[in-house]
């Protein structure tokens, strides 16, 4: 009996074993028999690690996803072989080491077993008679292996920290005149945050032969504009003004001669053909303190997402980027080529002083060559993140664009640009792509010389599942948690100064998304996000519209109501005196459901009461401190309907206080043409200039891609 269960004993003893044999014979085998793959798939991984395109002293993370000339999806199998076939050959000598074990202890002094057999192959007699050598090799391919696998923040460089605070672009008076349509002549300017609260004003006006005359009696100190009621209309006469400090005048500022004509309420600057423009890009390019032009033309654009349901077509022709100075004077233009297909999402560009110097650099997705294939669309070829001089064009250094990912086409060909205060005192450029499923943000710097990676960011290295489809068609950068560093909001998520995710809603991707002091009686931020979500699926119950905390995600308040598709722009504006804040729209595409609530989610008006359709405008126009309403080209308020400006001919394209005193302009493309919509109102008081505030600074940056919003502040003026 005792041998029996002994005999039962080693039998069990070696079925367990040989199950383990089997086991570990599988997972040894593959990599071990093509250990050759590995050692080229790691080699050439390293060697693109060290010494390729996107190298390691200015790229991090997984190098092989930066391989030139390999689609996304062959980049992401190339990888997993390489990590595979690299550190799978360590799991495959242990594996092989112990089944050694087993056999010689299970079935020493035995006849050979069909596992003994089936390890009597070449290659592992092969590896026995050469431990050494493949001990080494085992070491070796391990360490090179391991560079896959290093944390994006090894090879990144720390954003220098070059400003003490906050960097500010140099910023003129402003100074304009236009003539009214009573034959007066409106005179504004800029209040800047530099100047003291006892700062005040002279006005002057001169011609080529009389004497300089100053229009004011008494200083200027309540507002900063002026209306001339007894103008000259010379072609010669010009305004300027001096400004006061402890009772001294000092010096003037530039001469502006009268800068619309009779009749025309805005400034027209001819562009250089008879086409229209679909974005423009608001910058200093020659530090002058004047905002220039930079605009993409013709007026067209496409969406990758393709029919029936979407407008995608082959390109008929390329974008063309031209420059222009604030005078009017064109500077040149360059065109994008084939490879950058004709549409806002191909093609993003901001243009922005990174280099402190007062110049803007336009910063922009370029292509190369031609790579559309039977369709039209481009799905491969090289893609860079381009910085141009901003007064010649010359490009000044490019790198990769953040790589195509393995999902579709429509998914791949969304991408943004951005700029965030990293570090609270310098610009750093934001490049993104993705907003339906796998989205990729990556920070660069540009030092004047050279340009290189910050960190990488990707919402599939997250834990769970609310990063993903978390995009917006907008990119906002605001310091969201008051540590005077700025955060990126993509959407639905926010990611941190340092290139981590800060949270998430889980809500899909958001049409529209607004940063800002929405509800003063609230401490911090909030953001107001329409949702889309993925067209054609489940209904949102409730969450469709929402107001969160821009600290935390945290839900204030959302609509009592199911939502489908939220689209479009919305608006985010104050424009009804009656309840504190900024009041938040939004509305369906695909039936007549419009919604209007107060910063404190009170609905006040809904489609019968409110509708303005899917993308009203608003912009600071009169004296009070609520913004006025663009729609069915008229400037109207709110609450009086009244009609400020109508007859708005042309396609609005910006909206940001680039002009005068505190309200705000209207660009406005027409064919041949760029306007530029000023008020003649006289204010009753002043305020900073709105291009001075963080937050309204980025949004306008930003302005040139994605969906174009009204920007958005740090503070609700009407709560000052």
């Amino acid at each position: 009996m005792e041998n029996l269960q002994r005999k039962i004993s080693i039998s069990i003893w070696k079925a367990i074993l040989s199950f383990i044999n089997v086991f570990l014979f599988i997972i040894a085998i593959v990599p071990l028999y093509f250990y050759w793959i590995g050692t080229i798939s790691v080699a050439v991984g390293v060697i693109y690690y060290f010494f390729g395109k996107d190298n390691v002293w200015r790229q991090h993370g997984l190098i092989l996803s930066s391989t030139v000339g390999f689609t996304s999806l062959a980049v992401k199998i190339f990888n997993v072989m390489a990590i595979w076939f690299g550190l799978g050959i360590l799991i495959s000598y242990c594996s092989l080491y112990l089944i050694l074990f087993i056999v010689n202890t299970t079935h020493k002094g035995r006849n050979p077993s069909w596992m003994d057999r089936l390890l009597n192959l070449e290659y592992i007699n092969r590896i026995k008679a050469n431990r050494k050598f493949y001990t080494i090799y085992l070491i070796i391919m391990v360490v090179l292996a391991s560079f896959f696998f290093i944390p994006s923040t090894i090879g990144s460089r720390k954003v220098p920290l070059s400003q003490e605070t906050r960097y500010w672009e140099y910023l003129d008076r402003g100074l304009v005149a236009m003539r009214t349509e009573t034959n007066d002549v409106y005179i504004g300017w800029r209040l800047l945050q530099q100047d003291p609260e006892t700062i005040s004003f002279n006005i002057y006006r001169a011609n080529a032969t009389g004497p300089h005359i100053k229009l004011n009696i008494e200083p200027i100190n309540e507002t900063t504009n002026f209306l001339d009621d007894n103008p000259v209309f010379e072609s010669e006469t010009v305004y300027y003004i001096r400004p006061i400090i402890d009772e001294v005048e000092l010096a003037a500022s530039k001469n502006v001669t009268i800068m619309n004509q009779a009749g025309n309420p805005y400034i027209s600057i001819p562009l250089n053909g008879a086409y229209g423009f679909n974005k423009i890009a608001i910058a200093d390019l020659n530090g002058d303190g004047a905002y220039d032009y930079v605009i993409k033309q013709p007026d067209d654009s496409i969406d990758p997402f393709g029919p029936p349901a979407g407008n995608w077509e082959p390109s008929q022709d390329t974008y063309k980027i031209e420059a222009y100075l604030s005078n009017g004077t064109f500077l040149w233009r360059k065109d994008l080529g084939w490879d950058i297909e004709k549409g806002i999402w191909y093609s993003p560009y901001i243009v922005y002083d990174v280099t402190g110097d007062n110049r803007a650099e336009v910063i922009i997705k370029t292509g190369e060559g031609d790579h559309r294939d039977h369709t039209g669309r481009v799905r491969y070829g090289r893609e860079f993140l381009s910085l141009w001089d901003g007064m010649t064009g010359q490009e000044l250094v490019k790198t990769t664009w953040p790589r195509r990912m393995p999902q579709i086409y429509n998914w791949n060909s969304r991408n943004q640009l951005g700029i965030a205060y990293l570090d609270g005192k310098n610009p750093t450029i934001m490049a993104a792509r993705g907003t339906y499923w796998m989205m990729k943000l990556q920070a660069f710097n540009f030092d004047g010389n050279s340009i290189y990676s910050v960190w990488k960011w990707e919402n599939t290295h997250e834990s769970g599942f609310n990063y993903l489809g978390s995009g917006a068609h907008y990119m906002h950068s605001a310091d969201v948690d008051s540590d005077g560093k700025d955060e990126v909001i993509l959407g639905t998520s926010v990611i941190n100064e340092d290139g981590t995710g800060l949270w998430a809603l889980g809500y899909e991707h958001t049409d529209h998304c607004y940063v800002g002091d929405i509800d003063p009686e609230r401490p911090g931020l909030e953001i107001y996000n329409g949702i889309e979500g993925i067209i054609n699926t489940a209904p949102k119950n409730g969450y469709g519209i929402n107001l969160v905390k821009a600290e935390s995600g945290e839900l204030l308040w959302q609509v009592d109501e199911t939502t489908y598709h939220i689209h479009s722009t919305g608006l985010v504006s104050d424009i009804d005196p009656n309840y504190p804040g900024m009041e938040c729209y939004s509305g369906e595409q695909d039936y007549d459901k419009r919604w209007l609530h107060a910063a404190n989610g009170t609905l006040i008006a809904s489609e019968a009461g409110f509708n303005k359709g899917l993308r009203p405008r608003a912009v600071y126009w009169d004296a009070d401190m609520q913004r006025e309403i663009i729609y069915n080209q008229e400037i109207f308020d709110y609450e009086s309907e009244h009609i400020h400006l109508s007859d708005l001919q042309g396609s609005q394209v910006a909206w940001a206080d680039i002009l005068g005193d505190w309200r705000e302009e209207i660009i406005i493309s027409v064919e041949g043409e760029l306007r530029i919509y000023t008020t003649t109102i006289p204010a009753l008081n002043r305020y900073t200039c709105l291009m001075q505030d963080p937050i309204y600074r980025t949004d306008v940056a930003h302005i040139s891609m994605g969906y174009e919003q009204c920007p958005m502040t740090s503070f609700c003026l009407s709560s000052l």
